[in-house]
This record gives C-alpha cells, sequence and structure tokens, in this order.
C-alpha cells in the first residue's frame, strides 16, 4: 500500500507500463518505480505498485472518469495547503483520504494519477511558486478525465443511434421479409 502520509518523496520515478499481448488478448498494466517495473517485467521480482493482467480493452473501458471534477477540486486544496505551508496530516486528511480511496478502487489510471498527485504535491511543497507548479502539473494529468468525460457523451450519443438504426432497419428488412412471405 502507497503511503499518503509520507513526508519524503520516493527515490525514483513513477511510471505506468501497459503492455499488450495481441495472441493472448490481455493487457498487463505494472505501475511502479521504473527500476522496479523494469525489474519486474525482467525477473518478475521487484515491489511494484501495481501488477495485474487483465483481457484486453479493460484499461480503455473502465478508464477513470471525473464528472464531478473531484480530482481538480482536491487538487486545488493541496495547492492551497502548498502556499500556507501546512503539512499538518489532519488538515490534509480529507484530500489524502480521496487519493487513497482512488488508490485502492483498483483502476489503474486512477492509482496512477493518485500517487503521480502525491508524488507532485511532495516535489512541489516549499518550493517558491509551488503552488503554480503543482496546479499547472496535475491539471496536464487530470486532463484525460475530463477529456473522456467531454467525448464520452457523444460517444454514448453516437451508440445509441447506431443502436436504434440497427433496430429499425432490422424491423423494417424482418417487416419486408414478413409482408413477401404473406403474400
Amino acid at each position: 500500500m502507497y503511503d499518503f502520509t509520507s513526508k519524503n518523496r520516493g527515490s525514483d520515478r513513477i511510471v505506468f507500463l501497459l503492455t499488450l499481448d495481441k495472441k493472448k488478448k490481455t493487457e498487463r498494466i505494472i505501475i511502479g518505480e521504473s527500476v522496479m517495473v523494469k525489474l519486474r517485467i525482467e525477473r518478475n521480482i521487484g515491489e511494484v505498485l501495481y501488477d495485474e493482467t487483465r483481457p484486453l480493452g479493460q484499461l480503455l473501458l473502465n478508464f477513470e472518469s471525473d464528472p464531478g471534477k473531484e480530482w481538480h477540486l482536491n487538487a486545488s486544496y493541496l495547492a492551497d495547503y502548498i502556499v500556507k505551508k501546512f503539512r499538518q496530516n489532519k488538515l490534509l486528511e480529507p484530500y489524502i483520504g480521496f487519493l487513497r480511496q482512488k488508490y485502492v478502487s483498483g483502476e489503474p489510471s486512477a492509482v496512477f494519477v493518485a500517487v503521480k498527485t502525491w508524488e507532485e504535491y511532495q516535489l512541489c511543497y516549499g518550493v517558491k511558486d509551488g503552488s503554480d507548479v503543482f496546479t499547472g502539473r496535475v491539471s496536464k494529468l487530470y486532463k484525460s478525465f475530463i477529456a473522456l468525460n467531454q467525448h464520452n457523451s457523444l460517444w454514448e450519443i453516437k451508440s445509441s443511434k447506431n443502436l436504434i438504426y440497427r433496430i429499425i432497419h432490422r424491423r423494417k428488412s424482418n417487416q419486408a421479409v414478413l409482408s413477401n412471405f404473406r403474400r
């Protein structure tokens, strides 16, 4: 379990690795420090935050979304604490709780972004203009959640229209077959 209360940043960069196996139709996702991820891939050893093999396409089908913009809201509070130089866990607990909740959700996109959010918070704490730097960095992380929300409704509309078209078309063709059959 990742420690969202740690005041020390990890020693290595957190990476998200996606491997696809077309023959088995699976995807493997590994999240962790880059050195450990490399060890996990090469020798199947190393402590990582997430390692799962799933059916191909699950990452896209279950990708984290943020219709309520909770990620941005919680990040803005963390950015405020960077400015105020608060590092007391009691004051940060609601926001740390949000990150923990996303971490334990098991959705790899949420796991990765929760860890990266905390890592960015650690990096920007105590740095001049740290709040602005933090906000800019996490906004880039959260863009995919918002983009998904905006396009998801379009996708649903297009899918619904296609489904309705197929149902209507099928009914018309079935009616034509029935009317020809009755003659």
